[in-house]
């Protein structure tokens, strides 16, 4: 499993975090500033690795912390509800015919 997380500003990268699976589930590189709270926040995913077995654990947990990096900046993690937000309220949108579409994708003339 794969997971990493950048911040750039004004066209620099400020931090990134990796987890690559494949190089075990310990595996983590980190670069620049990272955000506030992430040491801890690797500790607790490290101490819950460890607990689990270590390198022979059936579970990654690493592979949060990247996650959990990019969530300390912008504020939700892409597999987690955001309150205050109506899933319900999503509306599918459907392409309608068009004269671009009367014709084989294939063929450039009319």
């Amino acid at each position: 499993m794969f997971s990493s997380a950048e911040y750039w500003a004004d066209g620099n990268q400020v931090w990134r975090a990796e987890h690559v699976g494949e190089n075990g589930p310990i595996h983590l590189k980190t670069s620049g500033a990272l955000p506030g709270g992430f040491e801890a926040m690797a500790a607790e995913h490290k101490r819950a690795q460890e607990a689990d077995g270590g390198e022979k654990a059936g579970v990654d947990h690493y592979f949060e912390i990247p996650l959990n990096a990019a969530k300390e900046v912008i504020g939700f993690k892409h597999d987690e509800d955001i309150p205050g937000v109506d899933y319900e309220g999503f509306e599918v949108l459907r392409k309608g015919p068009s004269s671009a579409d009367s014709k084989p994708w294939w063929r450039f003339w009319k």
